[in-house]
């Protein structure tokens, strides 16, 4: 019985890479936001508001776009490893 559960989790685990990517994807969108919210923390939120008080849009757009990147990379490495892993995977 026990060898049962286990090929039902490994029939999922695409879908749990899949799940990850997601969850992921949402927590980044937040990750400024909060980031900016919570000031004493700093990080790219915090560099994002002061840029923004001081009106240095340039430095804004930077970091918009490095937030991009890194998200993108993240995804595309995620999906990637699906792919490699689970061949048989139509998502």
């Amino acid at each position: 019985m026990g060898g049962a559960n286990g090929v039902l989790i490994k029939g999922r685990l695409d879908y749990v890479i899949e799940v990850l990517r997601q969850n992921l994807a949402i927590t980044w969108m937040m990750l400024v936001t909060v980031e900016s919210i919570l000031v004493a923390a700093g990080g790219l939120g915090v560099l994002i508001k002061n840029s923004d008080r001081f009106m240095n849009h340039g430095r804004i757009l930077a970091l918009q776009i490095v937030i991009l990147l890194v998200g993108l990379g993240i995804d595309l490495f995620l999906n990637y490893l699906r792919k490699v892993l689970f061949r048989y995977s139509r998502i």
